[in-house]
């Protein structure tokens, strides 16, 4: 069965991958794939090893914040991190997945119907341009999309009822009890879960190759099939281009909505061999959510060893 899930993934990937639209589109990250599986078996003794005694000197604003470790799972930072809250944006890594999981061809063409349309973070498509589904699941995941997201779940034939459906489906299969979702944009605030929820959601999604490969790129552009226009996105992950920190971002995806505050799920790596899934829910703004973010991953870093 796992063997049959790699290839189906495996497959996906080679689909999705492959550049499409003017020369230069669709910039690769060059971080290494990780070596663990997709899905664990969580076990004890394989987490990181605190070295540092009592509570984090972190300082987080935001409502709700969560830290685990990829490998085994293992919390490392807690705040309010089991409040149901909503997640915005956040939604769409499982909007990406249950879309993933139909096996998509990523050359199949979709054309833009006035049901997509998705104010306010949309790309300004015009009704009846057509365009390579892969085009829209790598907009609609780096530059937010909402009208991509629609789009590309939408090309599934699936009815908006049971692609939602199949979200809370496999939110139940992995265990995540506080996690519901109504549309697959996040745009309404009862798509919602929990800091740890989502860590835990994050810790599978970003470890399919079409996710991390489009999580990872700064700039996208790409052109319709049937129209001279040609659209451009950028990252909304600001952590994605910060250089500075003793730290890669290898994953991430942004989120906001006025009853969600600033919200921000990210995968991120050192050099010495860590690999952490962090979650921030409710900052008070753009600029907190990626300096908290900072703060709180460096603290975890500096407060565990990982062998």
């Amino acid at each position: 069965m796992l063997l049959s899930a790699f290839l189906k993934i495996a497959l996906t990937f080679f689909l999705l991958s492959t550049p499409v639209g003017p020369a230069g589109d669709g910039a690769e990250s060059s971080a290494p794939e990780p070596a663990y599986p997709l899905v664990w078996e969580a076990a004890a003794g394989r987490g990181p090893s605190k070295v540092i005694e009592g509570d984090l000197a972190v300082e987080i604003a935001a409502k709700s914040a969560a830290v685990i470790d990829v490998q085994s799972g293992q919390v490392l930072y807690e705040k309010n991190a089991r409040q149901k809250m909503p997640i915005a944006s956040l939604t769409k890594l499982m909007s990406a997945y249950v879309f993933l999981q139909t096996n998509p061809d990523g050359r199949e063409t979709v054309t833009i119907a006035r049901e997509d349309d998705a104010p306010p973070s949309k790309i300004p498509f015009r009704e009846g341009e057509a365009f390579a589904v892969k085009d829209l699941f790598f907009s609609g995941l780096i530059g937010s999309a909402n009208n991509a997201v629609k789009a590309f779940a939408r090309s599934t034939g699936l009815a908006g009822a049971d692609y939602v459906s199949l979200m809370n489906k496999t939110a139940a299969e992995w265990k995540l009890k506080d996690t519901q979702f109504v549309e697959p944009t996040g745009l309404d605030p009862l798509d919602q879960s929990t800091a740890y929820d989502t860590a835990m959601m994050a810790r599978r999604i970003f470890q399919n190759p079409a996710v991390r490969k489009a999580t990872m790129t700064g700039e996208y552009s790409f052109r319709s099939v049937n129209s001279p226009s040609v659209y451009a996105v950028e990252t909304t992950d600001k952590l994605l281009l910060d250089e500075t920190e003793d730290f890669r971002i290898v994953a991430g995806k942004t989120g906001f909505l006025d009853e969600a505050g600033y919200c921000l799920a990210v995968q991120a790596r050192n050099s010495r061999g860590g690999e952490i899934i962090a979650v921030i829910l409710g900052a008070e703004s753009d600029e907190a959510r990626f300096g908290e973010m900072k703060e709180l991953i460096n603290g975890v870093f500096a407060s565990y060893a990982w062998e």
